[in-house]
């Protein structure tokens, strides 16, 4: 298992391809940290905020997901943007997305899964790395892919990260829209006082018709609504 790649070398190719453009564009106005916290969210703070409810988010008093990112890339002990970046990823974002997948996923099957890329020597080598070395103009994992070319094709080497992206969106269209629309209307989730239900329901008729991409959010409520069903009935 060739997991862990994004911690050594650059992942300037983390996220889905449609929301690159958009999440690099918002994060300019950014300090790093902010930018790459708000690159790595699944729902921007702006989008969280518009489906809680006034009271939950005077509760927050001005908390937000992303500060524990925030804090570990500004205490890094970096020399550059990049080697923070590259710390989150270890510290943060590995343990806590990537590797935590592989593991229930692997194990859900009997399999016993390695990363031999995250051999702390070979992690060591690579922090020690000039930038130039890691990336090279648009290309990240540079130093790796160049010397893999005696024996890999360029169109292995250097072709477009793929995915592993399920079709929410079509399914919250489709199959799921009565579910989608439901989310709005749901007495768990009322009970609970944490959301808008105006917002939220607004936000599933726009998604089901087509006008906006809602999914993830709308994903993450359906979630939590069966997540806090089952919770009920196991009390």
């Amino acid at each position: 298992m060739l997991g862990g790649l994004g911690a050594i070398w650059p992942k300037a190719d983390w996220a889905p391809r449609p929301l690159r453009a958009k999440a690099t564009l918002l994060s300019l106005a950014e300090s790093g940290p902010e930018g790459y916290a708000r690159g790595l969210s699944v729902n921007t703070p702006e989008l969280r905020k518009r489906v809680l409810s006034e009271d939950f988010v005077k509760g927050l008093s001005g908390y937000r997901g992303e500060q524990p990112l925030v804090e570990l890339m500004q205490k890094a002990p970096a020399r550059s943007g990049l080697d923070r970046a590259q710390y989150a990823d270890l510290k943060f974002w590995l343990p806590g997305d990537i590797l935590t997948k592989v593991d229930r996923t692997s194990m859900a099957v009997s399999l016993e899964a390695r990363e031999p890329l995250l051999d702390h020597r070979l992690i060591e080598f690579a922090a020690r790395l000039p930038e130039r070395m890691r990336v090279r103009g648009s290309t990240g994992k540079y130093l790796l892919k160049k010397s893999m070319e005696r024996f890999l094709p360029r169109e292995i080497l250097y072709r477009s990260k793929k995915g592993f992206v399920t079709p929410i969106a079509e399914w919250l269209r489709g199959p799921l829209s009565t579910e989608a629309r439901g989310i709005a209307n749901s007495s768990i989730l009322s009970q609970s006082g944490w959301f808008d239900g105006g917002q939220i329901r607004s936000m599933a008729e726009s998604h089901i018709a087509g006008k906006s991409d809602y999914s993830r959010i709308l994903w993450q409520l359906l979630m939590l609504e069966k997540s806090l069903v089952q919770l009920k009935i196991s009390q």
